[in-house]
């Protein structure tokens, strides 16, 4: 028996009859929420990842509260403490192995071991990307955020500029300049362009142009779900929105490992790492499952799996759902939503008017 199976085979590599060099087949994800500068580094976590255990206690001391007393020479001056909180942040343990068979590389003259090599670390940011997206979904599963931190959850209406105020409204008055960036489908940008709602900044001279609304940079990122009908969410935030950190496995973090004999002879590359990704202002439930937490159960839980643990306006996340025209919805490109034949074709554009003023207690 193999050592180990599921190596890149022969199978499934094009064996060319007029042999040419292999061209790679580079994924087009550009991963620009996570590179947005909305996650910063943690270097707190960062310290602790590899420490034993699977929860990270995060200690935090709360501000000064309280009513002073009058002063006089008669009573003594009583003395209050402070208080503190704790937020939980969850460690993801992570293993991936690529391979490929010794008889494949010889006679494809693919090198797919190179491939595998040069292409790791992006793999792994993208898995970060799915891990940051699949966060920000089940924080707004959270009746608190949604109440305190969203709008157009429980009534999804037509993107409008009165309805996106409403959302910025959530964070108070720190909103500006605490806001640093929104954060949407590039479907969306071309149905704000429709509406007239965006302007092209350039900064300097050969600088890159900046794409804004109400003076806040729009970062386009396709990873952001559109469904069919048009369906989408805004996210604004603010820098270090979400606090991560990384760090390789304590021991064989990168291995390679052979198999002289089985399929002929095979080789392996595996990674193994530890990640935490935490929002500020809410901390992990500690009531909700984490042994064996993984990305694909985080995407698809339907509870949250966060809670607040702080004063909301610390939480620099805005979450603003709303529909744009289904025509602006293209399978493959910036959405895997298909498009049904029945979807109507009711213009954001001409029903913005309409529902700016509406409001919605979400």
């Amino acid at each position: 028996m193999p050592q180990f199976t599921g190596a890149t085979f022969l199978g499934q590599l094009v064996v060319p009859e007029l042999w040419a060099q292999y061209i790679n087949n580079d994924t087009t994800k550009t991963n620009r929420l996570l590179t947005s500068g909305a996650v910063t580094a943690d270097d707190v976590m960062g310290a602790h990842l590899q420490d034993p255990g699977r929860l990270m206690n995060i200690p935090v001391l709360n501000d000064l509260s309280g009513d002073p007393q009058d002063w006089n020479d008669t009573d003594d001056i009583s003395i209050e403490g402070i208080t503190s909180d704790e937020h939980n942040a969850i460690k993801f343990y992570q293993a991936k192995a690529f391979g490929q068979t010794d008889f494949a590389e010889q006679v494809s003259g693919a090198q797919v071991q190179g491939r595998i090599t040069s292409r790791f670390s992006n793999y792994w940011q993208g898995q970060d990307e799915r891990l940051l997206l699949a966060i920000l979904n089940n924080m707004f599963l959270l009746d608190d955020m949604q109440e305190a931190k969203s709008f157009g959850f429980d009534n999804v209406q037509a993107l409008s500029a009165g309805n996106y105020l409403a959302a910025l409204s959530r964070m108070g008055d720190v909103a500006t300049p605490s806001l640093t960036r929104l954060v949407v489908n590039s479907a969306t940008v071309y149905a704000m362009r429709e509406q007239n709602l965006i302007a092209d900044v350039q900064p300097s001279q050969g600088a890159t142009v900046l794409t804004t609304y109400n003076g806040i940079p729009i970062v386009e990122d396709d990873d952001i779900p559109l469904d069919a009908d048009g369906t989408t969410t805004m996210y604004a935030m603010m820098d270090g929105a979400l606090r991560y950190s990384t760090a390789p496995a304590s021991q064989n973090a990168v291995e390679v490992t052979r198999d002289s004999l089985g399929k002929g002879g095979q080789s392996a590359l595996i990674n193994r790492r530890i990640v935490s990704m935490h929002p500020n202002g809410l901390g992990y439930d500690v009531t909700q499952p984490y042994v064996g937490l993984t990305v694909n159960k985080l995407e698809t839980a339907t509870t949250p799996y966060y809670k607040i643990v702080t004063d909301p306006r610390n939480i620099g996340t805005v979450a603003y759902k709303f529909k744009i025209d289904p025509k602006y919805v293209v399978t493959n490109i910036n959405t895997k939503a298909k498009k049904s034949t029945s979807t109507s074709g009711t213009t954001s554009g001409t029903t913005s008017g309409t529902t700016s003023g509406t409001t919605s207690s979400k």
